[in-house]
């Protein structure tokens, strides 16, 4: 990669817009190795959700114990495939920022092999990460059922006693403005410990730490996003994916949605009774624009890390540190400092299989 095109991604705090424009950056950049990556994890949710599509359309009670078997057993398969899927791209992300951190230092491209060679070193940690995401995941969303419960009952309560007489289009806009008020809430709580979690799989990569220390230090660099406003790149991020996506599934799904229309297809998502061909294909055009899709969603959340240690490590500066300075054992020639220095182009061996450890004295200034 040229030296001009290396600086021209040097890290600096990120807001919103120069979030989304470094994703289309380096998405134009590494398009196909992305790609590649997301590939597996994208196949075995697409599996996942043709077994439990016809699990569902052939369960019946009135057809033998065969057929009632047969489908509980697509429908578990498509479960554990759906979920294997998600766990991958777990795996992949913390894989795929280990790749992108290494671009940074040295311009060294993304490579797919790289990708999963991090995710070997890092398997077990990874499954680790892996299962604690799930679980944090499912606590929050246990409190945020029975918190927003509480909330609408003691709200229902207090509206019909306090707002029962006035007009009714004064109570439809107050209840629309405290609804999206709670909305707003709820979603910023929500991506700030999505930001939170999605930490783990990248600190085990690129920091080589256990899951127990990659947990303490997600929350230490994902804390105090409210204050200083850090929920925003967050919230940017995440609906620039689902307008891309959408946007360009519609494309995709248009020439679909027309034909089924004109031969009376409903191809609503509530209708059990759709075509099995409608419904293939329309999943299998799905899967196939988040393959396109979903790197533009890793790279987001492996800048948010990057960017976090920046905020709060100076990490940019060990990168340019790193970039610059000679490396270990590199004799400086008198009189040629700083413009002639051979440049650290990497601390490791090109193919070495060691880990790249932050901690590690390897690191110029051990700057954290």
């Amino acid at each position: 990669m040229p030296t001009n095109e290396i600086n021209s991604l040097t890290l600096a705090p990120l807001s919103a817009g120069d979030l989304l424009d470094r994703i289309v950056r380096l998405y134009r950049q590494h398009w196909m190795a992305l790609m590649q990556v997301a590939v597996l994890p994208v196949i075995l949710s697409y599996l996942g959700i043709m077994a439990l599509t016809l699990g569902f359309r052939n369960f019946s009670t009135t057809k033998g114990d065969w057929r009632i078997a047969s489908s509980i057993l697509l429908i578990l398969a498509g479960l554990a495939l759906y979920a294997g899927g998600k766990s991958v791209l777990i795996f992949l992300l913390g894989g795929t920022a280990r790749e992108l951190v290494q671009h940074f230092l040295d311009g060294s491209p993304v490579t797919v092999r790289g990708v999963y060679r991090t995710v070997r070193r890092n398997f077990w940690r990874l499954i680790g990460a892996a299962l604690l995401i799930v679980a944090l995941a499912a606590t929050l969303g246990i409190f945020l059922m029975y918190a927003l419960g509480l909330m609408i009952g003691v709200y229902a309560v207090i509206s019909q006693w306090v707002l029962s007489g006035f007009p009714f289009w004064i109570q439809a806009t107050l209840h629309s403005i405290i609804g999206l008020l709670v909305f707003t809430i709820v979603t910023i709580l929500v991506l700030m410990n999505v930001k939170r979690v999605v930490f783990l799989p990248q600190i085990i990569a690129v920091e080589n730490k256990s899951v127990s220390a990659s947990l303490s230090r997600s929350f230490s660099l994902a804390g105090g996003e409210f204050r200083r406003k850090d929920f925003i790149p967050v919230i940017a991020l995440v609906f620039f994916y689902i307008y891309v996506s959408y946007s360009v599934l519609l494309l995709f799904m248009l020439p679909v949605y027309l034909y089924a229309g004109i031969n009376g297809i409903d191809g609503g998502p509530f209708n059990l009774q759709q075509p099995l061909w409608y419904t293939v294909l329309t999943n299998t055009i799905s899967q196939a624009s988040e393959i396109l899709l979903l790197p533009v969603l890793m790279i987001g959340f492996i800048l948010l890390y990057i960017d976090s240690r920046v905020r709060r490590e100076g990490y940019d500066l060990e990168l340019l540190a790193n970039r610059y300075l000679p490396a270990p054992g590199v004799e400086i020639p008198h009189g040629s400092f700083p413009m002639e220095v051979p440049k650290a182009k990497s601390h490791e061996p090109p193919n070495s299989d060691e880990p790249f450890d932050s901690d590690s004295n390897l690191t110029v200034l051990s700057l954290r």
